[in-house]
Parts: structure tokens; sequence; C-alpha cells
């Protein structure tokens, strides 16, 4: 009596679930990249929202610093 053959391994191509966890691995990678482009955008937005209060606030502070120099500059001649 002939030994039976050996049972062939599985292989990647006849593997039934291979090729929807494959896509679905990819899926999940492309929404983590999404994810992470979006977090991106948003803290881009965010920084260039602090340098456009941060830049207002300078404009409008500057002004007012030079006004409170010169005033003390004025108030000390005028004491002497």
């Amino acid at each position: 009596m002939p030994a039976a053959p050996a049972p062939a391994l599985p292989t990647r191509a006849s593997y039934p679930y291979f090729l929807p966890v494959l896509l679905l691995l990819l899926l999940l990678l492309l929404l983590l990249a999404l994810l992470l482009a979006l977090l991106l955008v948003l803290l881009l937005l965010l920084a260039l929202a602090f340098g456009v209060v941060s830049a207002a606030v300078h404009l409008i502070d500057f002004p007012v610093t030079v006004k409170i120099n010169f005033d003390r500059r004025v108030l000390s001649a005028a004491e002497r």
C-alpha cells in the first residue's frame, strides 16, 4: 500500500481570509494617515491663530508702550 501524500500546507493564495484582512489593514492604515493629516492641519491652524493673535496684540501694544514711554520722558523732563 503506497504512503498517503502529505497534506499541502495552505498558501497565502489559498487562504480565504488573506485578501479581506489585508484590505482591512490597508483601510485602517489609510484612516490613521488621514487622522494624522487632519491633526496636523488643526495644529497648523491653531499655530496660525496664535500667531495672528500675537501679532495683533503686538500691533496694539506697541503704540501704547511708545506713548507711555514718551509721556514718562515728557513728565520727567518737565519735573527737572
